[in-house]
């Protein structure tokens, strides 16, 4: 095989494979856009009329009250969110949820969190220990196609790195 004809494999081998790569990155953009999984709830804590759960998002904790039995989210003015005995603020948001910042859960280890809940003539402590949270990273995101889109990126550097070589000439 002469060298002008391997050099004309080498380039067309690398354009299908950088066109493959670039498929595959956008069929991943694309199924991102189109399936967001569903975020994960974390059980805060519970006693035997209330459940608390929440749900991470950026920077923010939701923390969602509900009633044990009837499952109906719980509404209240007066509500204590305590992080290793530090007070919490707190904002409720119009789909029953308290809008909690993250920072002091974030980090290793677990973290004593107190909720202090008045609801229906009653003032009740729910308490527990829960693990940190870490916040995940917005942006862009391959998800499971990560490797694969890797694989690809790197075969075509190597290839690019086979073409440079193959044309340097020998003295």
């Amino acid at each position: 095989m002469r060298k002008d004809d391997f050099d004309a494999v080498l380039q067309r081998l690398l354009l299908i494979l950088l066109s493959a790569g670039s498929l595959v990155w956008m069929a991943c953009l694309h199924a991102e856009d189109k399936a967001a999984a569903p975020v994960p709830r974390i059980d805060i804590a519970h006693s035997s009329l209330l459940l608390a759960d929440a749900t991470v998002a950026e920077d923010t904790l939701f923390l969602r009250l509900r009633n044990a039995k009837s499952q109906v989210v719980i509404q209240t003015n007066d509500l204590t969110f305590n992080v290793d005995g530090k007070p919490q603020p707190t904002k409720a948001q119009a789909d029953g949820t308290y809008a909690i910042p993250l920072d002091a859960l974030k980090g290793t280890g677990e973290r004593n969190v107190e909720i202090i809940v008045g609801h229906e003539g009653i003032r009740e402590i729910l308490a527990n220990k829960i693990p940190a949270i870490d916040a995940k990273a917005s942006g862009l995101s391959l998800g499971g196609h990560n490797q694969l889109a890797w694989w690809i990126l790197n075969i075509g550097v190597v290839l690019v790195g086979v073409v440079a070589l193959s044309r340097k000439k020998s003295f």
